[in-house]
């Protein structure tokens, strides 16, 4: 209460407001995330060894990219169609959409955790080869696929409603904040923190489930929705580069690490992970914000309250710029003591992390553009700039790595990184007409827009 109260006193409009309001509770959501992150980590190592650590992390890597696959990209569509059918009145459109979503999503992911025992199974006979994976984590995938699915689905259905912070505490600290203490407690060997994993994402997304049919109750209550009828093969349509984007953009972010590992020792690749890691703690302030606009764009968009979406993306542009830029500065300026700080020898990946700190910048920096993209019917033309981004990434990490190592690495994907930003952005003022980048005295916001196309 006394945050809304605090909110409310701000010179700000409507829009901005529930911007910084939801932005604050998102971010702090994700700093929980990240320290749960971090202690979890810790706990496994110290618990179960390298061995533990070792397979709860491709444990969850895999799950990371399987999970965006098993949602066919309805998960991503769910924000923009709850929040449409919010500003059209639609009430009565969400429970079939729910259900539609689910009819879809259940059954793929259930084949894919199929697929992935058919590969166990081959694996263990010799047929092929098992990819480093264990016999009992490609278990733990099979059997909990299906469930990470259904979470994803949910926290995105619920972040449609603007519940951002029951969304964001589904996504991140409730599942990694149980897990941690779960593994604290109970004793067991190396297969132990992806078997608890596995159990605490089933759990809460039977949670979120529940929460996604009560929250659809109340507001058909509230608003004495009639049942509608609902399109899935234009939802389906409507997901389909959605997920093509996300599966590009997942893959953007593990290239450089995995192609690295072709030419490299593995010590080389701790320095650079680590880098890396510190470096992706810029766009926190852009992910947080994003959060709480991505329904907030769709919404006006649809609702044909343009001018106040530029002011909440000519808003939320500088807000990213003035915390991102501070936090930049110091990772450039003491990239040496800050890698030192981790031990001796990651001093070695300095330069690596003022590379990727620039490139994160300038990713941060963009704003919104795939969220802007996604919510107002732009997410085709996107999905072809990420997918384009991959195949230059691909060929980068091929000519730079072999010569030049962990620095190879970062140019390929800093350079990567940027320009599939800068590209969506330069659409969007194509297009629409709306800047997306601030930077103080020489970007000029709120002057002269084109009508936004719809």
């Amino acid at each position: 209460m006394k945050l809304r109260k605090l909110l409310n006193k701000l010179p700000v409009k409507k829009g901005q407001r529930e911007l910084v309001g939801g932005g604050v509770v998102a971010f702090a959501y994700r700093i929980l995330g990240l320290l749960f992150t971090y202690g979890l980590m810790l706990a496994i190592a110290r618990r179960f060894g390298p061995e533990g650590n070792g397979y709860y992390n491709l444990y969850t890597a895999w799950m990371a990219v399987m999970g965006v696959l098993a949602t066919l990209g309805l998960s991503s569509s769910n924000v923009r169609s709850v929040a449409e059918y919010g500003a059209k009145g639609e009430w009565g459109r969400l429970r079939p959409l729910h259900n539609g979503v689910l009819r879809a999503v259940l059954p793929f992911s259930v084949a894919l955790g199929l697929l992935f025992l058919g590969w166990r199974e081959l694996a263990l006979r010799g047929i092929m080869g098992d990819g480093g994976i264990a016999p009992g984590v490609m278990i733990a995938m099979a059997l909990g696929l299906p469930f990470s699915a259904l979470l994803l689905v949910n926290v995105e259905f619920i972040r449609g409603t603007k519940r951002v912070a029951v969304s964001e505490l589904l996504r991140s600290p409730a599942v990694l904040g149980f897990t941690l203490l779960v593994v604290l407690l109970v004793p067991g060997d190396a297969m132990t923190p992806v078997v608890v994993t596995a159990c605490v994402t089933a759990v809460f997304a039977l949670v979120g489930f529940y929460l996604v049919r009560r929250y659809v109750s109340m507001i058909e209550a509230k608003h004495q929705a009639k049942p509608l009828t609902i399109n899935m093969r234009e939802h389906m349509a409507l997901a389909l580069p959605m997920i093509v984007t996300a599966l590009s953009s997942s893959l953007n972010g593990r290239l450089d690490t995995i192609m690295l590992a072709w030419y490299r020792s593995s010590d080389i690749i701790g320095i650079y992970g680590t880098a890396v890691k510190i470096s992706i703690g810029i766009e926190f302030v852009i992910g947080a914000i994003k959060t709480i606009a991505m329904p907030k764009i769709a919404e006006m968009y649809h609702a044909g309250k343009h001018e106040e979406l530029r002011d909440t993306l000519d808003y939320a542009a500088k807000l990213v710029f003035w915390t991102t830029a501070p936090i930049s500065v110091v990772l450039i300026v003491f990239a040496g003591p800050i890698m030192g700080f981790v031990g001796p020898e990651f001093t070695a990946g300095a330069t690596v992390l003022r590379i990727m700190t620039i490139a994160h910048f300038i990713s941060a920096s963009s704003g919104m553009v795939g969220a802007f993209l996604n919510m107002t019917g732009g997410q085709l033309a996107f999905s072809r700039i990420v997918v384009v981004s991959v195949v230059l990434n691909l060929v980068l990490n091929f000519l730079m790595i072999p010569p030049f190592g962990m620095l190879g690495a970062a140019l390929a994907s800093g350079i990567t990184l940027s320009l599939w930003n800068i590209a969506a952005a330069i659409l969007i003022y194509r297009k629409h007409g709306i800047n997306m980048y601030y930077i103080p005295w020489l970007t000029k916001h709120r002057t002269e827009y084109v009508e936004i196309d719809k």
